[in-house]
């Protein structure tokens, strides 16, 4: 799942060091957490590996960045079932 150009996130400066979505496939289940399978940067290309765990290693963010992430979300569903996504990203912001 890409966020589209249109629901991005517009900040200042921000370092970016981890991003996750959570996932659940039906109501009353144990979500799970999933890692970016690819993560391209407007300007600095791939930042997979900068984003799949908390580790100090940021990716700066400046005024018109735009990250786009995709995530292998399982497609299970069954009849009359509803997706649940969380989007979570660790980091700080500098104005």
């Amino acid at each position: 799942m890409a966020i589209p150009h249109s629901d991005s996130l517009r900040l200042g400066t921000s370092f970016i060091d981890m991003a996750k979505l959570k996932y659940n496939a039906a109501t009353g289940s144990d979500a799970i957490e999933l890692s970016p399978v690819s993560a391209v940067h407007s300007r600095l290309g791939d930042v997979t590996a900068q984003l799949m765990y908390p580790d100090d290693s940021y990716v700066m963010m400046i005024a018109g960045d735009i990250i786009t992430l995709t995530f292998a979300v399982p497609n299970v569903l069954l009849k009359n079932d509803v997706r649940d996504f969380i989007f979570s990203a660790k980091g700080y912001y500098v104005q």
